[in-house]
């Protein structure tokens, strides 16, 4: 992963986070208040804090993207080798414009499952009730609201992470068929 990407990455998600994050300290919202520095103070801390969500929501996530991962596999047609390090290395190696648009697909799929973290927090918030009321309007449509918004990012994510596995076994299966990479022993052997 490219630097850029990484910081992009890691700042949408951690600056995403100021929806709940307002709830636990309203002062949060007033970084302009102290001017340049003090919105310049935020970018580390949001940019430290996608760091964090997005390893949390990689790991809460784990099962269901072994799910998709395996059926984008039987779909393709890609063998079971299809995850490997190697095969990805291999890809960038062979084809460094189907490595860039797997990069880039692979960004997002990262901000929606951060996104996603994100919306599951601020659930938990108002679930408990712990929405200040400046902030909340009608409880009813809050919960439903974010409910809704909830499932739309677990989706979104799912499809996102469906589409970038479908690409990636499919670019490589296609370098195979064009006899520019070596086949597995696992898959001769099948």
């Amino acid at each position: 992963m490219r630097f850029t990407s990484a910081l992009i990455e890691y700042l949408v998600v951690g600056c995403c986070s100021i929806i709940w994050l307002s709830i636990i300290d309203p002062g949060l919202l007033r970084f302009g208040t102290y001017g340049t520095w003090g919105s310049l103070l935020a970018l580390p801390m949001f940019y430290v804090t996608g760091h964090i969500l997005d390893f949390v929501s990689h790991y809460l996530l784990h099962p269901l993207k072994r799910f998709i991962s395996k059926r984008a596999r039987l779909k393709t047609g890609a063998d079971k080798d299809a995850d490997l390090p190697s095969r990805v290395a291999a890809l960038a190696h062979l084809s460094p414009e189907l490595s860039s648009t797997l990069q880039l697909r692979s960004t997002r799929d990262r901000i929606m499952r951060g996104f996603f973290l994100n919306v599951l927090i601020l659930n938990c918030f108002l679930a408990a009730d712990e929405v200040p009321e400046w902030w909340r309007g009608s409880d009813r449509g809050a919960v439903l609201s974010g409910i809704a918004l909830l499932l739309l990012s677990l989706g979104a994510w799912a499809h996102f992470e469906w589409r970038t596995k479908k690409y990636r076994y499919n670019a490589y299966k296609t370098l195979e068929e064009l006899g520019l990479t070596r086949k597995s022993p696992t898959s001769d052997a099948a």
